[in-house]
C-alpha cells in the first residue's frame, strides 16, 4: 500500500517530467495524426470531428460543478486525518456521477436523432456524423464514471501514473485509427470509436491501480451524503463557470462557421485551431502538475510555502511553454500543407 503523497519537491519534478512527456507525445501525435485523418475523409467532413468535441465541451461545464473539486476535497480530508469524511466524499461523487450520466445521456439521446436539425450535415454524411457524435458523447459518459477513481493518484501525489494511462491510451488510439482507415472504407466515426476504447482501456487502468492503493477508501453506497453533494456542487461551480468563460470565448467558433459559412469552411477553421489547442494544453501541463503538491501543502497550513511555490508554478509555466510555442510556430507552414 502506497503512503499520502507528501510535499516532496522530487516526486513534483517527477510529475512535471512525466506530464511534459506525455502532453508532448499527445502533441507529435496530434500533429501528425491530423493530416492523415483530413486525407483519408477530407477537410469537410473533419470539421465534425472538433465540432463534437466542442458539443462534448458543451455538456462538460455541467459534469464540472459534480467532478472537478473531488480529488481536492478527498486529499484534504486525507491529510487531515479524517478518513471517514475522505470515504463520504469518495463514494458521493461516484453515485452523483452515475446519477448525473444517467441525466445527462436521456437528454443527449433525445436530441441526436434529430442532430441534423441542430448543425448543417450534407446528406451523405449525416448518418456517420450522428455514429460520430454518439461514440464522443460515450466518451463523455466514460470519463464521467471512472473520474472517482483518479482520484487516489491525485491524493498520493502520483500524477506520474495518470500520464503514463495517457500515453498509453494516445498508443491505443493512434494504432485503432491507423487499423480501421487502412483496412476498412474511410468513415469520420472511426476516430469517435478510437477515442471512446481508447478511453475505456485507460478507465480501466485507472480502475485497477485504484483498486491496490488506499484501501481506506472504498465505494460504499451508505456512505453518499446530500449534504456533501451540496458542498461539490457549490465549491464545483465556480470551474464550471469558468469553463463556460472558455467554451463563450473559443467553443462556439466552429459551430457558428457551421451554422454561418457551411461545413466545408468550417473545416477549414478545425484545422486551423489544432495549433492553438495545443498550445493550450501546454500552458495546462504546469499547473496541473502542482495540484495535489499545493492541496497538500494547504493541509499543513503552510501558508507562505503555498504562496512561494504559487509565484513559482507562474514563472516555471511561462519559462517552460515557451520554447514548445516556438517550434510550433515554426512547424506552422509545414503543418497546414
Amino acid at each position: 500500500m502506497e503512503r499520502l503523497g507528501q510535499t516532496n519537491p522530487k516526486q513534483v519534478a517527477i510529475n512535471l517530467i512525466a506530464n511534459l512527456i506525455s502532453a508532448t507525445f499527445g502533441l507529435l501525435i496530434s500533429f501528425f495524426m491530423t493530416p492523415f485523418v483530413v486525407r483519408q475523409i477530407g477537410s469537410e467532413a473533419y470539421a465534425y470531428i472538433p465540432l463534437s468535441v466542442n458539443f462534448v465541451t458543451y455538456f462538460a461545464i455541467i459534469a464540472a460543478a459534480f467532478t472537478s473539486m473531488v480529488s481536492r476535497f478527498v486529499t484534504l480530508h486525507l491529510h487531515q486525518q479524517d478518513v471517514q469524511t475522505a470515504q463520504a466524499v469518495y463514494s458521493t461523487s461516484f453515485y452523483s456521477n452515475v446519477l448525473l450520466a444517467f441525466g445527462l445521456a436521456l437528454v443527449i439521446g433525445s436530441g441526436l436523432p434529430f442532430l441534423e436539425n441542430i448543425i448543417r450535415i450534407p446528406s451523405n454524411l449525416i448518418n456517420d456524423v450522428r455514429w460520430l457524435f454518439v461514440f464522443m458523447f460515450l466518451t463523455f459518459f466514460t470519463n464521467i464514471l471512472h473520474t472517482v477513481f483518479t482520484v487516489k493518484s491525485y491524493s498520493l501525489n502520483r500524477l506520474d501514473i495518470h500520464s503514463r494511462i495517457t500515453m498509453t491510451t494516445v498508443m491505443i488510439k493512434v494504432g485503432l485509427l491507423v487499423g480501421l482507415y487502412s483496412m476498412l472504407p474511410p468513415k469520420i466515426y472511426y476516430f469517435g470509436l478510437a477515442t471512446w476504447l481508447s478511453v475505456l482501456g485507460g478507465a480501466l487502468m485507472h480502475v485497477v491501480y485504484s483498486s491496490h492503493v488506499l484501501p481506506q477508501l472504498q465505494i460504499r453506497r451508505s456512505a453518499f451524503r446530500w449534504t456533501l453533494l451540496k458542498s461539490l456542487v457549490s465549491s464545483g461551480s465556480w470551474n464550471a463557470f469558468s469553463q463556460l468563460s472558455v467554451v463563450l470565448m473559443s467553443g462556439l467558433d466552429l459551430l457558428l462557421a457551421n451554422w454561418l459559412l457551411g461545413p466545408r469552411e468550417a473545416g477549414l477553421l478545425a484545422i486551423a485551431k489544432t495549433l492553438p489547442i495545443a498550445i493550450q494544453t501546454l500552458i495546462n501541463v504546469v499547473p496541473a502538475t502542482f495540484g495535489p503538491y499545493l492541496t497538500i501543502a494547504y493541509t499543513q497550513q503552510s501558508i507562505d510555502h503555498f504562496k512561494t511555490t504559487l509565484n513559482q508554478v507562474l514563472r516555471l509555466t511561462a519559462g517552460l511553454i515557451s520554447l514548445p510555442i516556438a517550434g510550433l510556430v515554426v512547424l506552422i507552414p509545414a503543418f497546414m500543407k
